[in-house]
């Protein structure tokens, strides 16, 4: 059974990705999917606790694309207390259609970035 990974939302997000570039003054975390190739870069700005902005960069699938489109702005106005209870449960109701076990590192890439960026930031104290 084929899943229909492809709706019109992921298709959008996709095509027409949120975010999509770096932040001014801002250093990106770096991640990898190895098994097909997309590396993406997490840009977090916050402002007393805040998430002011968010944005992404790289050459990623579809799906990774679409991914960080829609988590990047989910994001927004959270704060980092939230951002530390984000699952990778939380990533696929975003992406709001079934994910085939084969592409879950597409879709959770941008939830490996976060994790990044919070053990960043957690040395920063």
């Amino acid at each position: 059974m084929v899943l229909d990974i492809y709706s019109e939302h992921i298709i959008t997000h996709a095509t027409s990705p949120h975010n999509y570039g770096g932040i001014k003054g801002v250093l990106g975390v770096v991640v990898d999917n190895p098994t097909c190739g997309d590396e993406l870069t997490l840009y977090i700005q916050t402002k007393n606790g805040i998430v002011e902005a968010a944005g992404f960069t790289g050459v990623c699938c579809a799906l990774s694309t679409a991914s960080a489109s829609l988590f990047t702005d989910y994001i927004r106005n959270k704060t980092i207390t939230e951002l530390k209870s984000i699952t990778p449960g939380d990533i696929y109701t975003l992406f709001g259609v079934p994910v085939a076990p084969v592409r879950s590192n597409c879709v959770l890439l941008v939830y490996l970035a976060l994790e990044k960026w919070l053990r960043a930031e957690d040395t920063k104290d």
